[in-house]
């Protein structure tokens, strides 16, 4: 049904063309009694849904000519009285209300974006305290700095001023002669200040600075949150401590897709101290890591060389076309190690890439194996017996 409303609806349209109309006007401020002539013009329109209606210009001419007459009416009820230069009443009324309520509403605006930023400052510096980073109170602060300038949009009134003049349309006969009154009215309660384009400009221009550099903040501060994976090569618990402060424990439950029990923890970026302990309280291992922002985890597996555990990243190509051929297996350093790894999980993928060309799939993981076992046939390390210390 749409489609066909759509194919056979026709429009008429009417206007009345631009003529004028006397009519007797009545001042309600001083009483004054004259002649008013109003310039204006009318336009209607008609739409029929069934196409063709033999009276459809008749139908868009009649609401014309009533659209024509009420706006002689709004114009000669909005002019000013030729005498005593006042406007009526109930519209000088009506634009002292108006201007009341955008003033209340900037004043709100004024309060609530201020009261905003302050709760955001104060909650993002208390969190900068706790978590004893600068970035969470620069960010803290690039987020005042744009709730600040958008209070500042926010308290200047929009647009001009409210403001009542008397139209140009329309004339009196007022002593013998036809008369433009030249008079205007400004609310007393708005501002005769408007906001200009250079300082909209400005105000939008800080606010987009300011909201940049909270973004580049919170990605800068996000980035600062490290992930360290701790590898237990013991045959017990083992507690880790990270200057002086104690970050977890470390069982010897392995699942099933791993090659050593292990568990991961979260750090700050900078220089940590990173202590392992035994169940009875035992330093196991100490390391001092320098934690970069941007990389990604981190390893730290105490005593490898005590248990002859070798990490190494296991790089296997499959093709769609034939069976997998042997995975080629690089070590990392000898251990001791605290080995930076990025985007890699200890007995898991690491990545996973495909080339469209050859539509041969390459999948990266990072293993922990028996070193003695590296020179044959590599063996995860949780198939073998670990020697005690």
């Amino acid at each position: 049904m749409l489609w066909l409303f759509l194919l056979l609806r026709k429009t008429y349209n009417a206007r009345t063309g631009f003529v004028h109309m006397d009519c007797p006007y009545g001042c309600a401020s001083c009483g004054a009694q004259c002649t008013g002539r109003v310039f204006a013009e009318g336009f209607g329109t008609y739409q029929s849904a069934w196409g063709h209606v033999a009276n459809g210009f008749d139908l868009a001419q009649g609401f014309a000519s009533q659209n024509y007459y009420h706006l002689v009416r709004a114009l000669l009820g909005s002019a000013a009285c030729p005498a005593c230069g006042r406007f009526a009443p109930v519209l000088v009324s009506q634009t002292e209300h108006q201007a009341a309520v955008r003033v209340d509403r900037a004043t709100s605006r004024f309060i609530w974006a201020g009261t905003a930023a302050g709760v955001v400052l104060v909650l993002l510096l208390g969190g900068a305290l706790y978590d004893k980073s600068g970035w969470l109170a620069l960010l803290g602060l690039s987020l005042a700095i744009t709730c600040g300038l958008l209070v500042l949009h926010a308290r200047t009134p929009n647009g001009l001023p409210l403001r009542l003049s008397h139209p140009r349309n329309v004339s009196f006969y007022w002593q013998d002669q036809w008369v433009v009154p030249n008079t205007t009215y400004t609310p007393s309660q708005d501002t005769p200040v408007a906001r200009t384009g250079l300082f909209s400009g400005l105000t939008y221009g800080g606010a987009c600075v300011a909201g940049l550099a909270a973004v580049t903040t919170l990605v800068t501060w996000a980035s600062s949150f490290q992930t360290l994976r701790v590898v237990n090569l013991e045959d017990a618990t083992i507690h880790i401590v990270v200057d002086d402060e104690p970050l977890g424990d470390v069982t010897t439950h392995v699942d099933a897709t791993a090659d050593a029990p292990q568990q991961t923890f979260s750090l700050r970026s900078g220089s940590h101290v990173i202590e392992a302990f035994s169940a009875d309280n035992q330093l196991i291992e100490r390391r001092t890591v320098d934690f970069h922002a941007f990389d990604r985890q981190w390893i730290f597996a105490p005593r490898p060389r005590l248990h002859n555990a070798c990490l190494a990243t296991v790089v296997t190509t499959y093709s769609k076309y034939g069976s997998a051929p042997a995975p080629v297996i690089t070590p990392y350093p000898p251990p001791p190690f605290t080995t930076r790894v990025d985007d890699a999980l200890v007995g898991s993928p690491t990545s996973v890439t495909m080339d469209q060309n050859t539509s041969e799939t390459t999948r990266t993981a990072l293993r922990v194996f028996d070193c003695s076992t590296m020179d044959d046939e590599p063996a995860s390390f949780a198939t073998r017996t670990r020697a005690r210390p």
